[in-house]
């Protein structure tokens, strides 16, 4: 056990990652307060990835590292599930296998988690290129330390990258509950669940190194905007499905508040509007929603669905 009262466990995904796996584990041993488990679930490596890990950690005994290798492919979400319900303890670190963590980050989340209000936890991140050099701070752009998010701040923007997130493994139970294959990602639900239960906390304390490569397909910042422009309809595709199953989800493990159901029905029914709007080039039906860009995930994005609309893109 660590220097805290809680059992810290890291759930990490593994597949054909032997380039930055070792980087990885390496800031994980190096932390001042180390985790007290790594559990390892490697989803059919076609490279050296397991052996090189087996190799690493032979003689890095401080932590109880377990390693599992599925026997068919599952995918990264499935992945995830396998590795956190194989978890020992209190607090549950997700970690993917090409970052970097901050020195301090268990302590960090250590210190976080004394709160019993938090049950997620997601923090800010800083980019890094393939060499570790930082090439973007501060990347998701919170403003608080360590502040809670409501409903209506959870879906106003959409993505939680698990490099980042903790949470309480008293939300195992209610992950046992979803079936992986109709949820979009791991890691989204996780913090809805705790959004729900008034849980999810965020700062702009950075804890992780965020590595942008050619083969990390979650990251996309360096993507021509008419390429993103050209999947605008789908994007928006994403967020009412987004926005459907947080509904779902609320009426399974919700308390049935009012005002929460209204905030997302709110959120279904201005992103339903606006993909009409912008499917017709409705341009009356696009000036009818100025009032409603706080159901938006910006203003630009507003301004960049009028863009989409005279064809600019």
């Amino acid at each position: 056990m660590n220097a805290g009262d809680k059992m810290i466990s890291v759930a990490m995904s593994t597949y054909n990652g032997e380039k930055y796996v070792i980087e990885q584990l390496r800031s994980i041993y190096e932390q001042n307060i180390r985790p007290d488990e790594v559990v390892i679930v490697d989803d059919c490596s076609k490279d050296h990835t397991v052996s090189l890990i087996r190799n690493w950690i032979k003689d890095k005994t401080e932590i109880c590292w377990r390693i599992y290798q599925n026997k068919i492919n599952q995918g990264y979400i499935k992945n995830f599930f396998r590795s956190i319900g194989l978890t020992n303890g209190d607090i549950i670190i997700l970690c993917d296998q090409d970052d970097l963590w901050k020195k301090d980050k268990v302590q960090e989340i250590q210190n976080v988690f004394q709160n019993p209000d938090v049950l997620s936890y997601h923090s800010e991140i800083d980019i890094i290129d393939q060499y570790g050099t930082v090439i973007r701070r501060h990347a998701i752009g919170y403003t608080g330390y360590n502040v809670p998010y409501s409903t209506y701040n959870f879906l106003h923007r959409l993505n939680y990258c698990g490099m980042s997130s903790a949470f309480r493994a008293t939300l195992k139970e209610e992950l046992k509950r979803i079936d992986p294959e109709k949820i979009p990602t791991h890691d989204w639900t996780i913090h809805a669940l705790a959004s729900i239960k008034d849980g999810l906390y965020v700062s702009n304390r950075v804890t992780t190194y965020r590595r942008y490569h050619i083969d990390n397909a979650a990251l996309i910042m360096e993507k021509p905007k008419r390429e993103k422009m050209a999947q605008r309809l789908k994007v928006i595709e994403n967020y009412y499905q987004y926005y459907r199953l947080y509904l779902t989800l609320y009426n399974m493990f919700g308390n049935g508040n009012p005002e929460i159901l209204h905030t997302v029905q709110q959120y279904l029914k201005v992103t339903l509007e606006r993909l009409e709007y912008l499917k017709q080039k409705d341009f009356i039906g696009f000036i009818k929603k100025a009032g409603s860009t706080h159901y938006y995930s910006s203003t630009k994005a507003y301004l960049c669905d009028f863009l989409y609309m005279i064809g600019i893109y």
